[in-house]
């Protein structure tokens, strides 16, 4: 999974997520570190990116994300919320070195990516409570009650059934 957010706002703030989201598909199977550095590499010269990617391994149960920028990881474990970090920079800019971090899963653990346009603080655990069905309708809650009128926002939100 991956959630990506141009710096500014308007055709070139979007151009640069699009390369970026083009670069991650086509090599999915690389490394992070190397994810963020084709990325950055095509985005030389634009306005760069917030990126956040995220793997989950279904065999060992594992999710690993690594972001950099104002893109926010959170996973909801039991009604606890775990605030991944995040690296400081932008991609296709300048940036601290990627530390990518590793969880272990549980059934009905939900990963939440989201972006600066969001305020900061919204009821994350009580927004993807374990109450079925999970949907897109979950982070569409989020869009409506806490986006910024004044910045782009995005939600990326997986739960993990196995």
């Amino acid at each position: 999974m991956a959630l990506t957010d141009g710096l500014g706002q308007g055709p070139e703030a979007a151009y640069a997520a699009e390369v970026a989201m083009a670069c991650i598909g086509a090599g999915l199977e690389r490394p992070f570190e190397e994810i963020f550095t084709a990325c950055g590499a095509r985005l030389q010269g634009s306005r760069g990116v917030a990126l956040a990617v995220a793997v989950v391994d279904l065999d060992c149960r594992k999710l690993t994300v690594a972001s950099v920028g104002h893109i926010c990881a959170v996973l909801l474990k039991e009604k606890e919320e775990h605030h991944l970090r995040n690296t400081r920079g932008i991609v296709g800019g300048q940036c601290d070195q990627l530390m990518p971090q590793t969880k272990m899963l549980s059934p009905d653990d939900v990963l939440v990516l989201f972006s600066d346009g969001l305020n900061d603080f919204f009821p994350l655990c009580e927004t993807f409570a374990r109450v079925p069905p999970f949907s897109r309708d979950h982070a569409r809650v989020v869009l409506d009650r806490w986006a910024r009128v004044d910045e782009a926002a995005a939600v990326l939100a997986y739960r993990h059934v196995a």
